[in-house]
């Protein structure tokens, strides 16, 4: 995988958090538009119970509403299952697990998507071409008609949790894949795919070229900077979140023409200050670079409200003795931006460090949900999933 190098120069922050709205750090542009017409308030909190086969750590999950029921599907990687929980009840109401072994089985999933009760799609780890179509009762069947094609193709590398899905879209699979070490020439001329489809009707795979920003066009760069995410949203277009770019990139429903999409100045980072090394780099400049700049992670679309929430992570100082891997991310604050269907920022809102999880967070009919499942988090249950719900209004 590609690295990126640490900045040359690193940001000097003091803040202190007393609740979780704060002021932003210093070190970087921050102009919020005097034009904020919303704030998110926090509303409520939920708590799902555990039983002693799950676990607190959660990275890939869906909100599914039907029938004025509201549901929480949620990867369960200690036994290989699916966990279905009631947002009514507060608790598991349905367990859907996936044989290691044998006929229809998946030896590690990467992740899930539900179309609906009756097409549960699950994807193996790394590749497309077991996936395995399932429904509530857990009848499960090996679609091989339609993924035929996926035989006869390179092993797509593809990435199906919450921030970049595997989605079926007009009867189209949409999957995220990410580079390898072989595919570096094609990263540095920009010919690399981070988009592959899957047409289940014509029985064809296609690749969609994706822009990528242009100031990683050159160098080594960090495999956290490729962890793009993706969504569609009710308009159908394909929007895409890298994390070193303020901007978002849109393609969209036709497949046509893609575009950048600016992003008005909100909570950015002058991206000229930002270096790739010449050659690879190791995992502690990885995590030390991540953590030294503003890293955009995870983007939501709202149905109910029509509004994008962009969550970010917040530099910090590196340390080398504390600052040994990824789980690091976990020390930096969390920013959340609220966009307006046209993209213009309407709220911002600042979340303690070692507190909430950047990712795993969910949007269902009243509101965000986002995660107490920091590892560092003092009041960590293994017990108890915890949500705390956040509504958008009117200043």
């Amino acid at each position: 995988m590609l690295r990126l190098s640490p900045v040359i120069s690193i940001f000097i922050i003091t803040i202190s958090f007393f609740s979780c709205q704060s002021e932003p750090l210093s070190g970087i542009v921050h102009q919020p538009p005097q034009h904020l017409t919303h704030q998110l308030i926090l509303k409520d909190s939920i708590f799902l119970e555990l039983d002693l086969q799950s676990s607190p750590d959660i990275y890939c999950l869906q909100y599914y509403r039907e029938e004025n029921q509201d549901s929480l599907f949620v990867f369960n990687h200690l036994i290989n299952a699916i966990d279905v929980y009631s947002l009514q009840k507060k608790s598991l109401v349905h367990r859907l697990k996936i044989p290691k072994e044998g006929p229809n089985s998946i030896p590690q999933i990467s992740g899930f998507y539900v179309h609906n009760t009756d097409y549960i799609f699950i994807y193996p780890k790394g590749n497309l071409r077991e996936t395995l179509l399932s429904n509530f009762t857990g009848d499960h069947q090996l679609k091989v008609a339609p993924f035929a094609i996926l035989n006869e193709s390179p092993l797509i590398n593809a990435i199906s949790i919450t921030k970049g899905q595997t989605i079926l879209h007009k009867n189209k699979l949409f999957a995220v894949r990410y580079p390898t070490d072989y595919d570096l020439q094609a990263h540095l001329t920009g010919s690399f795919s981070y988009e592959v489809v899957v047409d289940l009707t014509e029985k064809t795979i296609a690749e969609l070229p994706v822009f990528q920003p242009d100031f990683m066009r050159d160098g080594y760069w960090s495999l956290w900077a490729f962890n793009t995410g993706r969504i569609i949203d009710n308009k159908g277009q394909l929007i895409y979140n890298w994390p070193m770019s303020k901007d978002l990139f849109l393609r969209s429903d036709k497949m046509g023409d893609q575009k950048i999409q600016k992003v008005p100045a909100h909570l950015y980072q002058d991206t000229k200050k930002v270096k790739p090394f010449g050659s690879p780099t190791n995992d502690q400049q990885d995590v030390q670079m991540m953590l030294q700049n503003i890293s955009y992670r995870d983007l939501y679309f709202d149905p109910y409200r029509k509004v994008y929430y962009r969550t970010a992570l917040l530099p910090i100082p590196f340390d080398p003795t504390r600052h040994q891997g990824y789980q690091s991310f976990d020390h930096q604050p969390v920013a959340i931006l609220v966009l307006d269907e046209h993209f213009n920022p309407i709220a911002e809102h600042y979340l303690p460090a070692d507190t909430y999880k950047h990712f795993a967070c969910f949007v269902g009919k009243d509101g965000l949900y986002i995660p107490r499942t920091n590892i560092y988090y003092q009041n960590l249950s293994e017990s108890q999933l915890q949500f705390d719900l956040f509504q958008l209004v009117e200043k």
